[in-house]
């Protein structure tokens, strides 16, 4: 379950997610995130904490084997959709009426994430 410690990152100005490669802490609290910039040279590049959103792994994988993290946007069924959110001490699909242990939904389908894909969750409020 090592993968529960996994991060990805948001970077708020770029529209860009990166997978974390560490996280530089001072004094308790997160100040940096080296990131593995996906490119020519894959090279690394340094951000600030501010500068993105980080998001956790929750451990858990979708019904084809890819890793769930904080953010994604799940379909558990054909007619639902709803973004993971750490609640209550655990990982949720945060629907509008309740919240729904994501360990519950075995066959849930990772369909996007917050960021990149925020028109899925517009569309299924206007449903």
């Amino acid at each position: 379950m090592k993968e529960r410690y996994l991060y990805r990152a948001w970077h708020k100005e770029r529209k860009a997610m990166y997978d974390v490669r560490t996280i530089l802490w001072d004094g308790g609290k997160p100040q940096r995130v080296e990131v593995f910039a996906v490119g020519p040279n894959d090279l690394f590049e340094l951000f600030w904490i501010e500068e993105v959103e980080l998001m956790q792994c929750t451990g858990e994988r979708d019904k084809y084997g890819k890793l769930i993290f904080d953010g994604d946007i799940l379909q558990p069924d054909e007619w639902d959709i709803a973004p993971v959110k750490w609640a209550l001490n655990g990982w949720f699909l945060n629907n509008s009426d309740n919240y729904e242990p994501i360990n519950d939904i075995p066959d849930a389908l990772i369909i996007g994430n917050i960021h990149d894909n925020p028109a899925l969750l517009n569309a299924q409020e206007g449903a």
